[in-house]
C-alpha cells in the first residue's frame, strides 16, 4: 500500500476516536458521518480516476478518467498490485506530461498510451515484460525513452511516429523488435541494439531518415534489407553469414552505410579457406564457412592460437547452406576443441563416408549430416547429449552407428530413411526417442532401455524389423506401428502401458505375452495385427481401450484374467465384450469366418 495512504489512514483512525466520542457526548450522527464520508473520499481519491477490473490476483488498469498531467500510477489498489495497463487505457490523452510505472507493472498493452500528445519522457521499469503493438505511438512529444531489462518483445509500431524521440535504450533482455517499432522516429539519430535481440521485423526503424548511427552488440541477429535505411542489411551481412557486430554509419541525406573497420577485421575473417569469428571475448573460433576444395579435410584446432568449438548454424541468410554444405570432401576429422555441430553443417556431403564426432562434442544440429549419401559409418562421442532433428536424414548408405553413452535425445527423424542401418544399440542414458527417429529405417532388431521416456511414433513403418525388446515403463502412441514383419516382442516386467496404436497394422505379428505389470492397453494398440492368434490378458490389466485388438480376425483365443477389467467399445471383433461382461474369467474362444471382414463372430467361453 502507498505510504501516503497509510499515513491518512492512521489519521483517519485517529479522528475516528474524536468523533465517536464526540459522539458520544453531542449525538450529533449527521455531523459525524459527514465528516467520516468526506475522509474516505480524500483518502481513496487517488483510485477514483481509473477503472479497473481484477481476476483476484491483480488489477488491470482499463481507462484513466483523471486530468493529472504528471501521473503515477498506484501500485496497489484496493490491496491489489496494478499489474497490466490494459487497451487503449490512456488514449488520446492530451494532457499527460510524464508518467512513473510502478514495479509491479509486468504489461503494457496496446494503444496503452497511444496519441499521449504532451507526454515527454518514458522510464519503463525492469519489471515490464512486454510493450505491446502500438503502445506508445503518435506521441508526438516524447523525446526519451528507456526500456527496462525485464522486457523481451516490442511490439508493431510501438513508438511509430514518435516524431520527437531523440533518445532510445534498451535494456539487455529484449530479444525481438516489432514491425514498424520505431518508424518514422524522425530525430532518431543513433540507437544501439543489445546483444540480446535476435531479430528485428521489417520497417522497424525506416523512415527514421536521420538515424545515422546504429550499434550491433552481437551478431546473432536476422533483420531484412526493410529494417533500417539504406543498404545497412547488406553491409552487415556483408562479409559474414552471421553479421558483424560493431557501430555502423552514414552521413546525413546518404544511404551508404560505413562498415566498422576495427569489428570488420576481428570478426569475419578469412585463414586457410576457413571464414570465421572470433568469440566470446575473444576465446573462441566459430567455422561460418569452408571455402576450399581438399578431399581429405582436417577442421584445424586452432586459429590464430584461439581454439574452434564451434561449426555455425546455417540460417535463412545463408538458404540453409551450412559451413561445409555440399563440400567434396571424403574424409573429415574434427577436432577435440569442437562443442557445437551447427544445424546443416555437413548437409549434402555427397563423397563423405565416414564420421568420428569426438568426445568434446556437445550437440549435434538440425540436418547436419542430412543427405549424405555415401556416409556409411558414424561414431558419437561420449559427450553429446542431444542429436537434434533430423542429423543424419536420408543418408542412405548408413549402415553402422555407435551412439556415445550420454545421449539423451535423439530427435524428430535423427535417422529416418537411412534405410541400410540394420541394428543399433540404444545406451542407457537415452530419455526420448522422438517422433519418426528411425522411421523408414532397415533396422531388424532393437532394444529399448529402461531409461527410455518417451518414444511415440519412434519405429513408425520399420519394415524390416523383426524383433523388438522393450525394457522401459511404457510403449508409446504409434512406437511400432506399421512394422509389417515384426514377428517376434518382447515386453519387460517395468512396462505399464501400452498406448494407444503401439502395434498399430503389425500384421506378422502371431502371438504377445503381456506381463502382469501392464495396467492399460490404450485404443487400437494392437488394431489390425492379422496374425494375432491369442493373447492373455493378465490380472493387472484394468483397462482396454476402444478398437485395442479390433481387426485381429486371427485371433481366436482369449484369456481373462481379471473380473472387472474396464474394456471399451470394439475393443474386440464379435460379441466378446459381451461375453467376458456375463461370464468374467477365463478363456474364450471362436472361429475363423470364412471371411475375415466379417465382425459376427460368436465367442464361447471354454
Amino acid at each position: 500500500m502507498d505510504e501516503k495512504v497509510k499515513e491518512k489512514l492512521k489519521i483517519t483512525y485517529y479522528i475516528i476516536n474524536i468523533f465517536l466520542e464526540v459522539l458520544k457526548m453531542e449525538r450529533n450522527v449527521f455531523l459525524t458521518f459527514s465528516l467520516l464520508t468526506l475522509i474516505t473520499v480524500n483518502i481513496f481519491a487517488q483510485s477514483e480516476n481509473y477503472v479497473t477490473s481484477s481476476n483476484g490476483n491483480y488489477i488491470t488498469i482499463t481507462r484513466y478518467k483523471g486530468n493529472e498531467t504528471e501521473i503515477k500510477i498506484p501500485e496497489m489498489i484496493n490491496n491489489l498490485p496494478v499489474s497490466v495497463i490494459f487497451d487503449n487505457a490512456f488514449y488520446n490523452n492530451i494532457n499527460v506530461t510524464s508518467i512513473t510505472f510502478p514495479d509491479s507493472v509486468t504489461y503494457i498493452s496496446h494503444y496503452a498510451f497511444k496519441g499521449c500528445t504532451s507526454l515527454k519522457s518514458i522510464n519503463i521499469p525492469d519489471s515490464v515484460t512486454y510493450i505491446g503493438y502500438e503502445a506508445f505511438s503518435s506521441c508526438t512529444k516524447l523525446a526519451s525513452v528507456t526500456i527496462g531489462n525485464g522486457v523481451t518483445s516490442i511490439g508493431s509500431s510501438a513508438f511509430k511516429n514518435c516524431t520527437s524521440l531523440e533518445s532510445v535504450t534498451m535494456g539487455n533482455g529484449v530479444t525481438s523488435i516489432g514491425l514498424c517499432a520505431f518508424d518514422n522516429c524522425t530525430k532518431l539519430k543513433s540507437v544501439t541494439i543489445p546483444k540480446s535481440v535476435t531479430s528485428i521485423d521489417d520497417f522497424a526503424f525506416s523512415s527514421c531518415k536521420n538515424l545515422t548511427s546504429v550499434t550491433f552488440q552481437g551478431n546473432n541477429i536476422s533483420f531484412s534489407s526493410t529494417a533500417f535505411p539504406g543498404d545497412l542489411q547488406k553491409k552487415f551481412f556483408s562479409q559474414s553469414n552471421s553479421g558483424i557486430p560493431g557501430t555502423y554509419t552514414r552521413t546525413e541525406n546518404d544511404y551508404t552505410w560505413s562498415i566498422p573497420i576495427k569489428e570488420f577485421s576481428l570478426y569475419a575473417q578469412f585463414e586457410n579457406d576457413f571464414e570465421f569469428n572470433i568469440i566470446n571475448d575473444e576465446k573462441e573460433i566459430e567455422i561460418i564457412k569452408y571455402k576450399g576444395d581438399a578431399k581429405e579435410l582436417i577442421i584445424p584446432e586452432k586459429i590464430r592460437n584461439i581454439p574452434v568449438t564451434r561449426l555455425k548454424d546455417a540460417s535463412w541468410n545463408t538458404g540453409n547452406k551450412g559451413v561445409f554444405y555440399d563440400c567434396e570432401f571424403a574424409s573429415v576429422i574434427i577436432p577435440n576443441s569442437v562443442i557445437y555441430i551447427g544445424n546443416y553443417a555437413f548437409s549434402s556431403c555427397d563423397n563423405l563416408t565416414s564420421i568420428i564426432i569426438p568426445n568434446s562434442v556437445e550437440i549435434i544440429g538440425e540436418k547436419a549430416f542430412s543427405n549424405c549419401d555415401s556416409l556409411k559409418s558414424v561414431t558419437i562421442g561420449n559427450s553429446v547429449t542431444s542429436i537434434k532433428k533430423y542429423a543424419f536424414f536420408r543418408c542412405y548408405s548408413l549402415s553402422r552407428v555407435t551412439i556415445g553413452n550420454s545421449v539423451k535425445i535423439i530427435g524428430y527423424g535423427a535417422f529416418s530413411e537411412c534405410f541400410r542401418l540394420t541394428s543399433i544399440i540404444i545406451p542407457n542414458s537415452v530419455k526420448s526417442i522422438e517422433e519418426f527417429a528411425f522411421s523408414g529405417t532397415g533396422l531388424t532388431s532393437v532394444t529399448i532401455p529402461k531409461s527410455v521416456t518417451s518414444m511415440e511414433d519412434a519405429f513408425y513403418s520399420c519394415d524390416s524389423l523383426t524383433s523388438v525388446t522393450i525394457l522401459n515403463t511404457s510403449i508409446g502412441k504409434s512406437a511400432f506401428a506399421g512394422c509389417k514383419k515384426l514377428t517376434s516382442v518382447t515386453i519387460g516386467n517395468s512396462v505399464t502401458n501400452i498406448e494407444k496404436k503401439a502395434f498399430y497394422e503389425c500384421e506378422s505379428l502371431t502371438n504377445i505375452t503381456i506381463p502382469n505389470s501392464v495396467t492399460s492397453i490404450g485404443e487400437e494398440a494392437f488394431m489390425y495385427c492379422y496374425g494375432l492368434t491369442s493373447v492373455t490378458i493378465p490380472d493387472s490389466v484394468t483397462s482396454i481401450g476402444n478398437g485395442a485388438f479390433y481387426g485381429c480376425f486371427r485371433l481366436t483365443s482369449v484369456t481373462f484374467q481379471r473380473t472387472n477389467t474396464i474394456i471399451e467399445f470394439n475393443s474386440f471383433y464379435g460379441d466378446l465384450l459381451s461375453k467376458y461382461l456375463s461370464g468374467g474369467i477365463g478363456t474364450y474362444t471362436t472361429q475363423i469366418t470364412a471371411r475375415l471382414v466379417d465382425n459376427d463372430n460368436i465367442w464361447t467361453k471354454k
